[in-house]
């Protein structure tokens, strides 16, 4: 035991000495501002110090030399080493502080960490040798790159504490992203403020109210909140409106805040839609930045479309065009080839763009945006292809100096198989932002894997722009954890361009030491093809806003073939997972394959529970609507198996709950697939719904995904 110690102690004062002689200095030149690089500063010099105190070389001072340099305003970035004897020089140039930092965390991926949207994996083995000689250059593929964040679901950032958001952010910048874009649906995180009222907000979950109930599997899991999922620090206000309105703000704009202090430039975008006139759109623009003072981008969107509104006749929609447009509009036979004799949606669409567009032109002119110099931007989220193609073309002819950005579908697949024909002018295709998706809320409580939509894309986006910079590119996502694979692969497909799948796949594996890498490599494929099927194929089975589920859900429609294929799909996936836990040299790689196997284990239970729910479908009411004594057994017999399969469901998620989003999507589930459940078992067999029931009180409500399965 004296031995012991005594070597325990021998290492203590070894590491002692060594913090007590690395030396590591800071320079600057070309006006960098220090205090924007502080954050990348502290990570650097941390991560350093990790990895010397890990390795065995004699170099002990390291001069560091940050230049801010370039006109090109592409955000290009590099570092050159050098050594001599103990000392190692190092400069890292880039066209701004963020550039600057990306240089940095580009040294600390080329010793061997990992930076993933989860966090930091350290290797176990450090590349010191480019301590002696090396240097990189890069010009990212995008220019603006990140997330864009609808903050609208209980398992996404909106239920975080601050600490934790901020920690969210860190991860961000970590993976060399720099810009986040903050999507305010009406009532949520911006207040309009008039001359005798305010328009709260703080509107969280689409008014859809989260309480928590006293189950131990629920109280046991979530954390920091006692009877209401929210912001922690904002539970003890949800009753008092005014209260959480500023409290939502508030900590939304501590958020926007600290993003930019780390490096990230920062969009908030909104939905004007169809209510009031243009003086109120313009109110709630100047009420945003009221709001939140520091933003650099606003961004005016069309709200989401995809032909669930009522018909229209061309000549209702022709009235509109021109409303918004002139006369003129109707001698563009590329706007005119659209309008049909009835269609949905379309009139709505040309209503939203045209006055979005007038709006923008009024802000344009306005001294405080002007003195702020915040960007406007135009938005288009629509998933029917012909409708968001004539869009963009309106939006170019009318706005032609101003970004634009185009969500045109569900899913990266979709996204990239719908931008081809979208923006068939080349040139327009690089100054365009583009909206793809990580993953897709319409199957939210599934593991999915957007890698190949995402791929699809870059491939696109390179074949049509050559060697000019694509602009921007923003990923939706909610969950975190489950997300942490396709979120890397994204960021590295943003900054290099397009990367197969299966050399990322390869990359990864060899990175946390993922040894059995052939099975890894055919789950995570069989994860894509999931992907795209149960897109297409069970439309919303995993859409996670509350009123989906209000009648029932998708119980009554999922098809069954296309359920079993799925499930078949997860169980694969499973088998592959396990045998690609064997032989994993890393912590970091066998917890990453626990968690994925988790989720897809937890994925085939949820379809499990589907299977038997949906058997529903096989019980008809009679000629008075009337469901007969054995029917009724036999639907409660059907529903009490399916909850028992989903309290398995519930029992395999809580597991493992490595973030707060695991904690809100535990709690959505009970107030989403679950209660829809309930309601079926009441329909049907007559059981009174033992959850307290939905009430409508909501502000704002989600279309549901849209159901077509074609393209």
């Amino acid at each position: 035991m004296l031995r012991k110690l005594t070597l325990f102690l021998s290492l203590v004062l070894l590491n002692t000495s060594l913090h007590a002689q690395l030396d590591i200095n800071y320079s600057y030149e070309g006006n960098a501002d220090s205090v924007k690089l502080n954050f990348a500063k502290t990570e650097f010099s941390k991560y350093l110090k990790v990895a010397i105190f890990n390795s065995r070389i004699v170099q002990n001072v390291f001069n560091i030399k940050l230049i801010k340099e370039g006109a090109t305003q592409n955000g290009s970035f590099s570092y050159t080493i050098n050594s001599n004897g103990r000392l190692v020089n190092m400069i890292c140039v880039g066209e701004d502080e963020a550039a600057i930092g990306h240089a940095m965390y580009t040294i600390l991926e080329s010793v061997g960490f990992q930076f993933d949207i989860t966090g930091v994996v350290v290797p176990t083995v450090f590349k010191t040798a480019i301590f002696k000689s090396d240097t990189q250059s890069i010009t990212p593929f995008t220019r603006w790159r990140g997330i864009r964040q609808h903050v609208n679901f209980p398992m996404d950032i909106s239920s975080y504490p601050l600490a934790e958001a901020k920690e969210y952010l860190n991860n961000l910048v970590r993976m060399r992203f720099n810009k986040i874009a903050i999507h305010s649906y009406p009532n949520l995180w911006h207040e309009v403020n008039f001359e005798d009222s305010v328009d709260y907000a703080g509107n969280f979950f689409y008014g859809r109210q989260h309480d928590i109930p006293n189950m131990q599997i629920f109280t046991n899991h979530i954390r920091f909140n006692d009877k209401i999922f929210s912001i922690p620090e904002i539970e003890k206000s949800y009753a008092n409106t005014p209260v959480k309105s500023k409290m939502a703000v508030a900590w939304m704009r501590s958020l926007i805040e600290y993003a930019q202090s780390i490096g990230l430039r920062v969009q908030v975008s909104i939905e004007p839609r169809s209510k009031g006139d243009i003086p109120l759109i313009t109110r709630t623009v100047k009420s945003v930045i009221n709001n939140y003072p520091s933003i650099d981008e606003l961004e005016l969107i069309t709200e989401e479309m995809g032909g669930w509104g009522n018909a229209t006749t061309k000549a209702q929609v022709n009235k509109i065009a021109v409303a918004q447009f002139g006369e003129s509009i109707l001698q563009d036979t590329t706007v005119t080839n659209v309008i049909k004799n009835s269609q949905p949606d379309l009139d709505v669409l040309f209503f939203q763009l045209g006055r979005n567009i007038t709006a923008l032109k009024l802000l344009e002119k306005d001294q405080e945006i002007i003195s702020r110099s915040i960007k406007l931007n135009l938005g288009i989220y629509c998933v029917i292809n012909d409708y968001a193609k004539v869009a963009f073309y309106i939006a170019k002819k009318y706005l032609p100096n101003n970004s634009v950005a185009i969500m045109p579908g569900h899913g990266s697949k979709r996204v990239a198989n719908y931008l081809p024909n979208l923006i068939p002018i080349k040139s327009q295709i690089a100054p365009t932002t583009i909206y793809s998706w990580i993953e897709f809320d319409g199957l939210m409580f599934t593991q999915q894997n957007a890698n190949e939509g995402i791929y699809d894309l870059m491939k696109h986006l390179k074949a049509s722009n050559g060697a000019q910079q694509q602009s921007t590119i923003l990923f939706n996502h909610w969950r975190t954890a489950e997300n942490r694979t396709s979120a890397r692969y994204a960021a590295l497909n943003t900054l290099y361009g397009p990367i197969p799948q299966l050399d990322f796949y390869k990359q990864y594996a060899e990175k946390l030491q993922i040894n059995n890498v052939a099975p890894y490599v055919q789950a995570m494929q069989l994860l894509e093809k999931i992907d795209w099927i149960a897109t297409n194929d069970l439309p919303n089975i995993g859409f996670c806003w509350v009123g989906a589920w209000r009648e029932g859900g998708p119980y009554t429609w999922i098809n069954s073939k296309a359920l079993k294929n799925v499930q078949g799909l997860y169980s694969q996936v499973n088998y592959n997972l396990k045998k690609a836990m064997y032989n994993v040299g890393s912590t970091s790689g066998s917890n990453y394959l626990t968690f994925l196997l988790n989720r897809s284990e937890a994925s085939k239970l949820y379809l499990d529970a589907f299977e038997k729910g949906i058997q529903v479908q096989n019980i008809k009411q009679d000629s008075v609507g009337k469901f007969s004594s054995a029917q009724q057994l036999s639907a409660s017999v059907i529903c009490n198996d399916a909850l028992t399969i989903f309290n398995k469901y519930l029992q395999k998620h809580v597991e493992l709950m490595p973030d707060r989003g695991c904690e809100g999507t535990l709690i959505n589930f009970w107030h989403a697939p679950i209660y829809g459940l309930k309601v079926i078992r009441y329909k049907y067999a007559g059981i009174p719904i033992d959850a307290d029931p939905v009430i409508d009180n909501r502000k704002d409500a989600p279309p549901l995904p849209i159901y077509f399965k074609k393209n």
